[in-house]
C-alpha cells in the first residue's frame, strides 16, 4: 500500500441530511444480510440496500431526537436508542416498520449500548445508568435490570463513555469492558457484578473500543493522540501492550475485522486510518471525509463483496469500501 495511492470509496450513499452518529451491517445468514444500518443526528435509521444502494426502509420514531445507538435484532428487528430517552424495538420484516418494544432509559453523554442475544428470545443490552459512572445490563424483552455495575471511585472516573460485552474464550463468562471520561478502563465480571481490573489507558476520555475476543486484546481511542492496545491476562488483568502516536488528536471510532487481520479507526481529522491488527503497521490513510468520522463498521464476508468497511460521520456521507480482501485484489 505504501507504494500506491489510496483508493476511492466504491460508493458513497448520501441522502441522510444529517452527520452520521451509527453504522450497523447486517449479521450474515439472516434476512437482513446485504443491508447496512445507520443512524443520524435528526433521529433517522435507514436501511440501505448494499446491491441496489439505496435505502429500503426508513426508521423514524426518536421524535428527532439524535441516535445515539442502534443494531440489529435476530428475527427481522431492530433496535435503537435515541436522545429523546427512549429504547425501541422495531419489527422490520417485509417492509414493516413497527415499533413493538419502547422503554424509557437515561442517556449520557455518547455512550452507544452494546447488546448481547442470550438465546431463548432474551438479549441483554448494556448502557449508562442515571447515575454517574454507574452501568445497567437489561433485559430487553422483560425490561427488567439484571445487573448493575457500580466502582468506589465512581467521581473520579467520570461518565462511562464506551462499552463492550463479550464472553471470556476460555471459561464462557460474560465480561464487560468499560472505557471512562478520567481515561480509564475497568473490566467487570458480569455474573458477580465485580470488579476485576482498572487501568488508565489514556490521558483523556476514552471514546471508543473494541475487543479481539479470541486473544482478549482491547484496542481503544481517545480525545487523545493515540491509539492504545491492551490485554486481558489469564487472571482478568489489563494491562496495557502497545500504544500507537498519532499527529493529531482524537480517534472517535474503531473496529476489528471479523477475521482479525485489520483494524480501522474514524477520527476527528477526518480520516480513516487502516492498521495491520495483529502487527499494528499502518497499511492506508484514506482522507475522503471532510469533518469527523463518527462511526466505522466492517460487514461479514459477502459473496459479491468479501467484508465491507462503512464509514460516516459529521458531513453526512457514508462511505463503502473493499479493502484487502483475499478472494480478491488487494484493494478494489
Amino acid at each position: 500500500m505504501a507504494n500506491r495511492s489510496p483508493p476511492d470509496p466504491m460508493y458513497v450513499f448520501r441522502g441522510t441530511g444529517a452527520a452520521i452518529n451509527v453504522l450497523r451491517f447486517a449479521p450474515k445468514s439472516t434476512r437482513e444480510e446485504g443491508l447496512l444500518l445507520s443512524g443520524s443526528a435528526k433521529g433517522i435509521i435507514n436501511l440501505w440496500s448494499l446491491k441496489t444502494k439505496r435505502t429500503v426502509l426508513i426508521l423514524d420514531g426518536h421524535n428527532g431526537n439524535g441516535i445515539l445507538a442502534a443494531d440489529f435484532l435476530p428475527g427481522g428487528k431492530v433496535v435503537s436508542h435515541g436522545r429523546d430517552g427512549y429504547l425501541k424495538s422495531w419489527n422490520c420484516c417485509e417492509g414493516r416498520s413497527e415499533v413493538v418494544n419502547s422503554l424509557s432509559v437515561p442517556f449520557l453523554g455518547f455512550c452507544q449500548f452494546c447488546i448481547s442475544p442470550r438465546g431463548n428470545d432474551s438479549n441483554w443490552i448494556v448502557l449508562p445508568s442515571s447515575e454517574q459512572s454507574e452501568i445497567n445490563i437489561l433485559d430487553l424483552e422483560s425490561k427488567k435490570t439484571l445487573f448493575t455495575f457500580k466502582s468506589e471511585e465512581k467521581k473520579s472516573l467520570g461518565m462511562c463513555m464506551c462499552l463492550s460485552l463479550f464472553n471470556n474464550p476460555k471459561t464462557q463468562k460474560p465480561l464487560l469492558a468499560a472505557g471512562y471520561e478520567n481515561g480509564q478502563m475497568l473490566l467487570w465480571d458480569v455474573m458477580e457484578e465485580k470488579k476485576l481490573s482498572n487501568i488508565t489507558v489514556h490521558s483523556e476520555s476514552v471514546l471508543c473500543m473494541d475487543v479481539d475476543v479470541k486473544n482478549l486484546r482491547i484496542v481503544s481511542g481517545s480525545a487523545d493522540n493515540k491509539i492504545c492496545v491492551s490485554l486481558i491476562s489469564s487472571q482478568c488483568a489489563i494491562s496495557v501492550d502497545k500504544q500507537i502516536e498519532l499527529k493529531n488528536q482524537g480517534i472517535s471510532s474503531v473496529k476489528i475485522r471479523k477475521d482479525g487481520k485489520i483494524m480501522a479507526t474514524g477520527g476527528w481529522d477526518s480520516r480513516l486510518r487502516i492498521y495491520n491488527w495483529k502487527k499494528l503497521t499502518p497499511l492506508a490513510y484514506l482522507d475522503y471525509h471532510t469533518d469527523t468520522v463518527n462511526a466505522v463498521d466492517f460487514s461479514d464476508d459477502l459473496p459479491e463483496y468479501g467484508q465491507l468497511l462503512a464509514a460516516g460521520g459529521k458531513d453526512a456521507r457514508i462511505s463503502l469500501w473493499s479493502l484487502y480482501n483475499e478472494k480478491r485484489q488487494a484493494v478494489q
